[in-house]
C-alpha cells in the first residue's frame, strides 16, 4: 500500500514536469526566431562599408575643423600684429 502511494506520487511528479517541459517548449516555439528573418532584420543594420564611409566622413570634418581654426588663429595674429607695428 505504501509502495502503491509512493509510485502515485512518483508519477504524479513526472507528469507535472512533463506539463512544465511542454509549457516551456511551447513558449519557446512561440517566441522562436527563423534565421531568415533574423537575417532580414540585420540586413537594416549599417554595413562595414558604411561605417568606414561615416569614419572617413569625421575624419575629414575634423581636418577641416583644425585647418579652419588654424588658419583663423593666423589670421588674427597677422591683424594684432599689424596693430601693433602701427
Amino acid at each position: 500500500m505504501a509502495n502503491d502511494k509512493s509510485m502515485e506520487l512518483r508519477v504524479a511528479l513526472l507528469e507535472h514536469e512533463m506539463e512544465t517541459v511542454v509549457d516551456i517548449v511551447g513558449e519557446i516555439r512561440a517566441n522562436y526566431v527563423t534565421r531568415d528573418y533574423l537575417e532580414e532584420r540585420l540586413s537594416h543594420f549599417a554595413t562595414r562599408e558604411d561605417l568606414e564611409r561615416v569614419n572617413q566622413g569625421l575624419r575629414n570634418w575634423v581636418l577641416t575643423v583644425v585647418l579652419s581654426c588654424t588658419a583663423l588663429q593666423f589670421a588674427v595674429q597677422y591683424a594684432m600684429f599689424q596693430l601693433y607695428v602701427r
